[in-house]
Parts: C-alpha cells; sequence; structure tokens
C-alpha cells in the first residue's frame, strides 16, 4: 500500500516551483525573493505617505493647537485661582467637602437636541456652531469659560453666586444664586450673537452651559465676612484691608439688593517697604512726647490684635474715655488712636443717627473706633443713646465671628456726665496737644500697624509666643494695682506696650508710667460734682474770655460794676445772681440748688454760714466803698486762658504789654506770670522823685537790674555817668549779664582811674575869683573825699590846702599827690596824712604830663555810658576818689544844665552820706540840675544811709540780707514776710512810684509789687 510521504510532496512543489530539489539552492531562492519584495513594498508604501502627508501635517497642527487653546485657557483659569487667599479647589460645608461636581455637570444638558440639528464646537475658531441637513453650520456663540468661581458655597447646588470667566472679556459675568437663566445671560452678554431668531436662543444659552461644563479651572471663593482678621478655607488666619480689593471682582459687591459691601474698602493699611527701624526712627522724631498719646498709640496697636487676645482669653471689659475739651489735643488723639483709614481725624459723634452710627460701626473691625461727643453742644438724649450702645459693644461685642469686634473710645469734653457705675478707664488730658504735621504722623503709624499685622500672618507661631510673654509680664503687672483697676483691658494694654517696648517704640518708663496711670485713674475720675464744677468752670470762662464779663478788683483799679466780676483780697472771683443765672447755670443737666450744692461739696464755693452767698464789701469808681452780697467761686475753675485774662486784668493798671506804646516810659520789672510790664514814665528829672536806691543780698540781682536801666536810659538819650568802685560793670562783666558786644561798643566808654588818673582836672579853678575861693574850692574836695567831719581836722586841711596852693601858683609843676607829705605835725596831722595817701593812692599819678578829658568833654554826646572805675586800686570807707568826682560833677552840672544825666552809684555806702555831703546836697537840692540819681546798697538797714533813703522816691528791693532786714522790707512793702524772704534772684519788689494807666501818670504805691528784672529785646537772655 502506498503510504503517503509528506517529506515528498514538498520536495515535488519545490522542483516545480523552484527547478531543483537542493535545499540551500531553494533558501537563497526564497531570500533573493524576500528581498526583493520587501524593496518593492518600501517603494509602494513611500509614495502612499507622500500623497497622504499634506492632510497628515495639517491634521497634527490642529491637534497641537487645539492642545495649546487648552493648556492656555486652564492656565488663564489658574491664574483667577491666585487673586485671593479665600480661593481654593474645594470647600467644607457642614463637614462634607464640596468640589466641582457638586455644581457644574460634565456632560451637554440636551443631547441630541434633535435629529436634523447637532450642536459641536469649532476648536479651531472657537465656535460654537449647529450643522443643518439642508444647509451650511449655523453660528451661535463664542462663549470659551476660562474660569469659574463658586462664591460662598453653602451646599451642593447652593451658593451665593457664579462669577464667570469669558476668554477675551475683562469683566466676569455674575450670576447670583447660582442660578444660569437664558435672560440673564443675555443681558450680561448683550445678546452679542445678532441675527439669532428666536429659535435659536435657547441654543445660545445652551452654548454657554456647554462652554462652561467644559471649564477646568473650577474653584470656590468664600467671601471676607467683615475686613480685620478673617479665616481662609485652609485655616489660614489673613487681615482683610483695602490691599485686598480685587477690582476684578467688584461686581461682587454691586447686586442692586443693598445687602453686600466691599469689606475690603473698610481698613486701610499703608504698605510700605521701608524697615521697622526706619519707621520707629520717624515716630520718635515726629510724635508728641507725652503719656496720652502713647497711650493712645498702644490702644490703636492693642485693637490690631483683638483676636489673638481673645485666643488667650482677653476681651474688652471697660470703655476708654478721653477727656479733653481742646479741638487740637482732640484732633492729636484721634490721629494716636483712631486707625480705620489713618487719613482722617473725623469722628463719629453721639449726635449722628443711630441706624447710620451702627451701620459705619459695622466697618469698623480689629481697629479702633473713637466716638465723640461735647456736652456743651449734644443733647442729653444724644448721650443716654450714645452710652447705651457702647455699653451693649462691650457687653455682646466681642464673638469670634462678630463684626463688633473692635475697640471703642469715647472722646468727651465733660467725662463726669458718665455714670459712675459705668465701668470706663479714663485718661484725663489737661494740657493742649498738638501735631504739626497729621499726614505725615498718620503715615508713619499706619505703617507701623502694617509691620504689626503682616508679623502676625507670617509668623502666626512667633506672634503667638510673644503675646503669652507679653500677657504673663502685663498680669503681673496689673496684679500690683488697686483691685478696681484688675481688668482685662488693663492687661490688654499693657502687654501691647510691652510688645512695642521689645520693638524699641517704647521704653521701660513708658510702661511704668502707664502702670502709674492706672494705678490713680479711677481715683482721678471725674464724679457729677467735678462735671457741674467743670461745666461751671467753662461756663464762667467762656463768659470772662468773650468779654461779656468784665473783670474788676475789690479795691481800686480797675474799679466793679454791677455787670462786671470782682476778684477778692482771697483771690475769689465774684459775681452777681443775674449773673450765675444768664451766664453760668444756662448750660446744666441739674437744676440750681444742686449745682450749688455740687459746688460746696468741691470746696470751690465760699459762703457766709448757712447761706448760698457771701457778702463782699467792694469799691466803686468814685471810691465809695459798700457791702454787697455776690456768689463767690474759687479761680481753680477757670481755665488758664480765663485765669490769664483775669490776671491781666488785675494787674492791668501797673503792668503793660509790650505793645503798648507810653510815651517816656521806663520798664522795671515783668510780671512774674504774664507777658506785661511795670515801671514809670519820666519825661524829665525836674518833675518828682526820680532818685531810686537798689538795695538786696550779693548775687540778688541789684547789678543786673542797673545795668537794664543804664541802657534803657542810654537808648532814650540821656549820659549815664557810673560810678562804680567793685568793678561790677566793666566790659568783662557786662558781657556776662548778655549785653551784647555791639551795644558795649557802641555806648559804654570805660575810664580805669587806677591806670588812666583823673578824668577831670580836679585843679580846675574855673569860676574862682579870688585865691580863698580856690582855697574853699580844693579844701572842699579833699574834706569830702576823706570823709572829714570834725572842724579842727577841715582847718588842718583847709591850711595845708593854702599853703600848697601859694607854691602852686609859683610852680605849676607842683602835682597834688605830693600834697600829703605837707601833713608832718602832731599826731592829728599824722592820722591825716594817712587818709590822704590813701586817697590819692587809688588814682594814678599822672605827673601833670597827661591833659585830662573834663566834665565839658566827657559828658558831651548823649546816649553814652562813662564807666568810671577804680581799676586794681582798692577803696577805703574813709577814702573815696568818687566823692571828689561826685562833687565836680555836681559844680560842672550847676553850670551846664542843658541835657539829662544819670548818675549811678553802685555800693553807695563807700561814699560820703553825711548830713553835709555832695550826695546828700544833691539828693535834697539837684532836681533843677535834670539829673537822675541810682544807689545801690546791701544793706538796706544801713543806719548811716537813712538819710539817704529818704531822699529817694523809688525802693527797688531785692532779697534782703539777713532776717532783720527782711522784716524791715516787708514792713515797707506791707506785704507778706514769706514773700520777701523767698523772693528769687533776678526778682524785686518795688515800693514807691509806678505809671497807672488809670490816672496816666506816675502814682505812689499803697503796697508793693513784685516782679523779674525787665530785659529789653536788644539785651540777651540768660535762657
Amino acid at each position: 500500500m502506498y503510504e503517503y510521504n509528506p517529506f515528498e510532496h514538498t520536495n515535488g512543489e519545490n522542483y516545480e516551483r523552484y527547478g531543483t530539489f537542493n535545499f540551500d539552492e531553494i533558501m537563497r531562492i526564497e531570500n533573493f525573493s524576500k528581498k526583493m519584495l520587501d524593496e518593492y513594498n518600501q517603494e509602494q508604501a513611500a509614495e502612499k505617505v507622500a500623497e497622504m502627508l499634506p492632510a497628515i501635517q495639517e491634521q497634527e497642527r490642529e491637534n497641537a493647537r487645539k492642545l495649546i487653546r487648552e493648556e492656555y485657557r486652564l492656565a488663564e483659569g489658574v491664574k483667577i485661582y491666585g487673586l485671593s487667599q479665600f480661593i481654593s479647589e474645594s470647600v467644607l460645608v457642614n463637614g462634607e467637602e464640596l468640589g466641582r461636581g457638586h455644581f457644574i455637570l460634565d456632560k451637554p444638558f440636551y443631547d441630541p437636541l434633535s435629529e436634523d440639528i447637532r450642536m459641536f464646537f469649532d476648536d479651531t475658531n472657537d465656535r460654537w456652531l449647529v450643522r443643518v441637513k439642508k444647509g451650511s453650520p449655523k453660528l451661535i456663540s463664542r462663549f470659551v469659560v476660562v474660569a469659574c468661581l463658586i462664591v460662598d458655597a453653602s451646599g451642593p447646588g447652593k451658593c451665593r453666586a457664579f462669577v464667570i470667566f469669558l476668554k477675551g472679556e475683562a469683566k466676569p459675568l455674575i450670576f447670583w444664586d447660582g442660578i444660569i437663566d437664558a435672560r440673564n445671560l443675555r443681558r450680561q452678554t448683550q445678546f452679542h450673537q445678532r441675527g439669532l431668531s428666536n429659535g435659536w436662543k435657547d441654543l445660545y444659552h445652551e452654548s454657554f452651559l456647554r462652554a462652561l461644563s467644559m471649564c477646568k479651572a473650577v474653584s470656590f471663593l468664600t467671601l471676607p465676612r467683615h475686613a480685620g482678621w478673617n479665616a481662609t478655607p485652609d485655616g489660614r488666619i489673613i487681615f482683610v484691608s483695602a490691599a485686598m480689593d480685587i477690582p476684578l471682582l467688584g461686581g461682587l459687591f454691586e447686586d442692586g439688593k443693598g445687602m453686600l459691601r466691599n469689606v475690603a474698602r473698610d481698613i486701610i493699611l499703608n504698605p510700605t517697604e521701608r524697615t521697622l527701624e526706619s519707621i520707629v526712627a520717624d515716630f520718635h522724631n515726629l510724635l508728641l512726647d507725652t503719656l496720652p498719646v502713647k497711650i493712645g498709640i498702644v490702644i490703636s496697636a492693642m485693637s490690631r490684635l483683638l483676636p489673638h487676645y481673645k485666643a488667650e482669653g482677653l476681651t474688652q471689659d471697660r470703655l476708654w474715655v478721653v477727656e479733653t475739651s481742646d479741638d487740637d489735643t482732640a484732633k492729636a488723639m484721634i490721629v494716636a488712636i483712631q486707625n480705620k483709614e489713618h487719613r482722617t481725624t473725623k469722628a463719629l459723634f453721639s449726635s449722628m443717627w443711630l441706624p447710620y452710627l451702627e451701620k459705619e460701626i459695622q466697618k469698623y473691625v480689629d481697629c479702633a473706633a473713637v466716638l465723640r461727643h461735647s456736652c456743651a453742644i449734644c443733647s442729653m438724649h444724644d448721650f443716654d443713646k450714645i452710652l447705651k450702645y457702647l455699653y451693649e459693644l462691650i457687653q455682646t461685642g466681642y464673638a469670634d465671628d462678630d463684626f463688633k469686634r473692635l475697640v471703642p473710645v469715647l472722646l468727651i469734653d465733660n467725662a463726669g456726665t458718665i455714670p459712675e457705675e459705668f465701668q470706663i478707664l479714663q485718661l484725663s488730658i489737661p494740657d493742649t496737644l498738638r501735631i504739626d504735621n497729621i499726614e505725615l504722623a498718620q503715615r508713619i503709624l499706619g505703617e507701623l500697624h502694617f509691620h504689626i499685622v503682616k508679623f502676625a500672618e507670617r509668623n502666626p507661631d512667633a506672634m503667638a509666643q510673644r503675646l503669652k510673654a507679653a500677657i504673663t509680664e502685663a498680669k503681673e503687672k496689673v496684679s500690683a494695682l488697686p483691685r478696681r483697676s484688675q481688668n482685662n483691658s488693663a492687661i490688654m494694654l499693657l502687654a501691647t506696650a510691652i510688645m512695642l517696648r521689645d520693638g524699641g517704640i517704647l521704653t521701660d518708663s513708658d510702661i511704668q508710667a502707664m502702670v502709674q496711670w492706672l494705678a490713680t485713674e479711677a481715683k482721678e475720675r471725674t464724679s457729677m460734682s467735678r462735671s457741674v464744677c467743670k461745666t461751671v468752670g467753662s461756663a464762667l470762662s467762656n463768659a470772662i474770655c468773650s468779654g461779656r464779663l468784665p473783670i474788676a478788683k475789690q479795691y481800686g483799679q480797675p474799679f466793679w460794676t454791677a455787670d462786671s466780676a470782682f476778684v477778692a483780697v482771697d483771690d475769689s472771683i465774684n459775681f452777681s445772681k443775674d449773673t450765675l443765672e444768664d451766664e453760668i447755670l444756662t448750660d446744666l443737666s441739674v437744676g440750681r440748688n444742686t449745682a450749688l450744692q455740687y459746688l460746696k461739696d468741691e470746696d470751690v464755693l465760699f459762703t457766709n454760714k448757712g447761706e448760698d452767698q457771701k457778702t463782699w464789701t467792694v469799691e466803686t469808681e468814685y471810691g465809695v466803698k459798700k457791702p454787697r452780697r455776690f456768689y463767690s467761686l474759687s479761680r481753680d475753675l477757670l481755665t488758664p486762658e480765663a485765669n490769664r485774662i483775669v490776671d491781666e486784668a488785675i494787674a492791668s493798671d501797673l503792668y503793660y504789654k509790650l505793645d503798648k506804646n507810653i510815651n517816656n516810659f521806663f520798664p522795671f520789672i515783668k510780671h512774674r506770670r504774664l507777658d506785661m510790664v511795670a515801671g514809670q514814665q519820666i519825661a524829665d528829672y525836674k518833675h518828682g522823685n526820680t532818685f531810686i536806691d537798689v538795695t538786696g543780698t550779693t548775687g540778688s540781682g541789684k547789678t543786673d537790674w542797673i545795668m537794664m536801666q543804664v541802657v534803657q536810659r542810654a537808648k532814650a538819650g540821656d549820659v549815664v555817668v557810673v560810678f562804680d568802685p567793685t568793678n561790677a560793670f566793666c566790659q568783662e562783666e557786662l558781657s556776662g549779664h548778655k549785653i551784647p558786644e555791639e551795644l558795649i561798643d557802641n555806648h559804654f566808654i570805660f575810664w580805669d582811674m587806677s591806670t588812666q588818673g583823673w578824668p577831670v582836672n580836679i585843679l580846675d579853678f574855673e569860676g574862682c575869683v579870688d585865691f580863698e575861693q580856690k582855697v574853699q574850692r580844693l579844701s572842699s574836695l579833699l574834706i569830702s573825699g576823706m570823709h572829714l567831719t570834725g572842724s579842727n581836722q577841715k582847718a588842718i586841711v583847709m591850711t595845708k590846702s593854702e599853703e600848697w596852693l601859694r607854691e602852686y601858683e609859683i610852680n605849676k609843676s607842683l602835682n597834688i599827690h605830693d600834697l600829703s607829705e605837707r601833713f608832718d605835725g602832731d599826731a592829728e596831722e599824722r592820722n591825716l596824712k594817712k587818709k590822704l595817701a590813701a586817697l590819692l593812692s587809688t588814682v594814678k599819678d599822672m605827673k601833670n604830663e597827661v591833659q585830662t578829658s573834663g566834665w565839658s568833654n566827657l559828658l558831651t554826646e548823649r546816649g553814652k555810658v562813662l564807666v568810671l572805675s577804680a581799676g586794681i586800686a582798692t577803696i577805703r570807707p574813709d577814702a573815696n576818689p568818687f566823692d571828689i568826682l561826685f562833687d565836680t560833677l555836681y559844680s560842672f552840672k550847676d553850670k551846664n544844665r542843658d541835657g539829662r544825666i544819670t548818675v549811678v552809684l553802685d555800693e553807695v555806702q563807700t561814699l560820703n552820706h553825711g548830713g553835709n555831703s555832695t550826695l546828700v546836697n544833691i539828693l535834697s537840692r539837684v532836681r533843677k540840675l535834670d539829673i537822675s540819681v541810682i544807689l545801690a546798697s546791701q544793706d538796706y538797714l544801713n543806719r548811716s544811709l537813712a538819710t539817704v533813703y529818704k531822699y529817694c522816691g523809688t525802693h527797688i528791693l531785692f532779697r534782703p540780707l539777713g532776717e532783720e532786714c527782711i522784716r524791715a522790707v516787708a514792713e515797707l512793702t506791707k506785704l507778706d514776710i514769706n514773700i520777701i524772704r523767698t523772693l528769687p534772684d533776678f526778682h524785686c519788689a518795688i515800693m514807691g512810684t509806678a505809671y497807672s494807666e488809670y490816672y496816666k501818670k506816675s502814682i505812689q504805691l499803697k503796697s508793693a509789687i513784685i516782679g523779674e528784672t525787665y530785659r529789653p529785646p536788644y539785651v540777651g537772655s540768660y535762657d
């Protein structure tokens, strides 16, 4: 039987195909054939690809464009995500995490639209088209959504709004309540595809929904509830301010329903690139270095950290009250405290409409709100309203997310109207505060707050640690305060101040000052009785300052009249019942009797026993003295300005402002508190008593006063001659008393007798008719200089003078300095020899070689001051060359009477002041010569000067020498002995005459007036 052999069958086929049975040959043929076939296929494929390549390349480019467009749109959407810290990819609502799919579907709403209509998106041209069976595609819209914000999501499909950003559109579309209805869409896009029939309008809406479903950049926006600190969706704490205002999202706050506002605009922080160190330097250079301003700045900074304090269990439990009635002070405190805008000094007023006030307060979050109330202007109803509102803020305004999270500060002119049970921290400011550059101060404080806020944002852990440490230190300080001062508000204040100290803004002494204020502020809080007193004082002060209530004195000028108030001898201010009712009690919230009782309680109303008034005897203009009943109040009630006006009125008869022009008026003293001067009107020296004695202990200011009078007299045209035995008026001393060098050079001439000899020729016998008169003149000069009183000594001097003169008549070369050698007889002559030698030794012997100037040359130029000094010589009490000069001056002036002369005699006790001396003769008879004399000595009780003093019409009394002298001066001046005993240096009492405005001349004083030495404006100040 034939058996099938597969190999045999194969070999047959191979032979038929290849013509051989050789297997190797067959494989070579197969390989060659395969190679040839591959080459043919590749050639065919290349030809095919070449035909298809343009279409492939175009498709690839289209795919690339689509990819780029998709990536661009996604990138544009991601940009929206970075607009705000309050935008997130998802949001947690009631424990459920909501994402994109809870609000936007991923598929079309209607598909297909119909069998004949198909909508598709043209990726190439960003167009939505409709393909119709019997027509070309129809353009429906060009919607491309690049981003969508879901605002304030409250649950799946529930939100406040959709904010949708379209490609190529600057302004996003907003759909409230998350409803995208067709009409709203057409309104916001102004139905930009014109020419669509009503039938196609639904497709317009559908194309927008499909474009939204294609958007990949969908995020959630959680709007902040208020300005200040807010939590972001990821749990961070962010401070919302104007710096976060996003114009692109502005439409979110303009819904037309009045429900939303852009809370980012409620607080303005001044962003800055400057370092904290440079800001602190400006802070110290510009801001007032006062405790009230620093407390205000701490309150302001504290308000920026309220949530941080809340986390530590601290909230405000006291109302901050600043008491001031001064507008400049109020403005300075508003700058320091109110930090909502850092651009305005406007405060909220209690008289504002309450709904408006509450609406405005909603914008004050994590900042200080300053409310202002004027007790003099605003009604009590306004005040009750504002107090109730502030009480509610303190009690209920500090919940975690409550918009009332703020520090309220009440700025008021009278804190006493606040009920005493109301818990406050009161800062009373009696002095005026003024910030010169308000705008710069606000900018610096804004920059400081910017650093505080940004540090808290960027370093929450470090902030928490610093705050804990500051609170611990603050609590320790507060624990040492009185119990009434131990409260959360005090702890928060000190803790903030401590952190500002650590930042270099405050110092330890500032902290201690605030602790001291907290310890005493409750004691100083204005009570209702103090409030009434303050209101009365304000009303009385206003009446005085406005001129409605003139001021008089109880006795003397200005005289009392029925429509004026007067100052009594006890310094109280007194007025009639009509004045009380018409001017004082009109603005009080309490009745008259209650007000008077409060005034009594505060010990500012002085009365007769059992009455409301006091009886005073007052003097009228006609000299009549009448007893009358008055309301008598303490001047402590008056404002500083009113007290100044009262002081000026009381002093106005004897003291004058320098701008008042009074002819021939010479100021002596300046009022100790007022810018007013007192002195004498001196037209000439021939009328009245122009002789002045100046007494006082060493260093009390005598010489300084005389110098000021000397320069005034010289400026007025006098020739002034100063007899200076102690060199107190030398050029160096004048400069030491701040008299300018130019004035010294122009007015002063210095003659030192110890180096220049006699300034006049004492051997000038002009006018002597015979030899006996010459002897009389020379011996008279020598007797005066030697202070001789005994008749025998005078006779000896006359004899020796006659002998010397007879020889001098023959020999003119004789020298007066040799005269003492002729006294060579008995003991009496030898004693006279010593005196005469001592007298002549104080003057340099010029050997008759130098011609002296003479009075005729020295006294001719008006406005000059001739200082005659002893130089290095020592003046003995019994041998004084100035007596000789004084005698020759008297003789010269007796013959040359033109022009006024002021003679200054320093250390007058060293001159011959006996009953027949030249000095006494001048004082008793010299008025006709137009000479004024100023005498200076230390001891007012010098018995030998009593005759001299009695001729002086004016006594200038500096602090006396010794207790006995103090008593004598107090008796003379009729002033309290303690006033005399404690007279400061350069202060003196004037007893004698002073110019009176009422009498228009100098009058005799009944009691002394006191003041500081007047220094003309052209003389320097010791300050």
